[in-house]
């Protein structure tokens, strides 16, 4: 409908079916973002037996501990891009003097998404480190490029990983 059949329905019906498919985006992200947070952050099963995991709660395994942080995350990576890709087509038509009033409101929306949505992707990558240092902490170390690693480990803003000597070297800034 959003692409064929825009001339063929009503505007409200359109916008229902543009509603829907953003809806529908978001449920496809949460479930694969489920699927992949489970994989790092198991819950919600047990081991029977036979050796075999069984699910012991749904919605343990739908909401453990890492799914809504992560989902967060992926959104705001799409929107962002989303913002970008409306800014820059809605910023070709005002200059070709296409779409008029139209396109300056895509610009505006554009804008103002790619202003906003940065510091929400900012923020939710930021919990998300947190979760996966407290829940993960191996992989965190080797997020940083540390072979060894223990409390007041250094945080590298900039760096170089030489694995065959098992040393990273970088900047790091000063500790507050």
């Amino acid at each position: 409908m959003l692409i064929f059949a825009r001339d063929k329905v009503s505007p409200k019906v359109y916008w229902l079916s543009a509603l829907l498919v953003f809806i529908g985006g978001h449920i496809s992200a949460f479930w694969i973002v489920v699927a992949n947070s489970w994989m790092q952050t198991p819950a919600g099963y047990a081991i029977n037996e036979a050796g075999k995991i069984v699910l012991g709660s749904f919605a343990e395994a739908v909401f453990n501990p890492s799914t809504i942080i992560r989902f967060c995350h992926t959104v705001m990576a799409s929107w962002i891009t989303s913002a970008v890709m409306v800014a820059g087509i809605a910023g070709y038509y005002v200059r070709k003097g296409l779409h008029g009033e139209t396109a300056r409101t895509m610009l505006k929306i554009g804008i103002i998404l790619f202003a906003l949505t940065p510091l929400l992707q900012l923020a939710t990558g930021h919990i998300h480190a947190i979760e996966v240092i407290n829940m993960q902490p191996e992989k965190a170390a080797a997020f940083e490029g540390h072979f060894n690693t223990g409390k007041g480990a250094p945080l590298y803003a900039v760096g170089f990983v030489d694995e065959q000597n098992e040393k990273t070297y970088g900047f790091t800034p000063p500790r507050l």
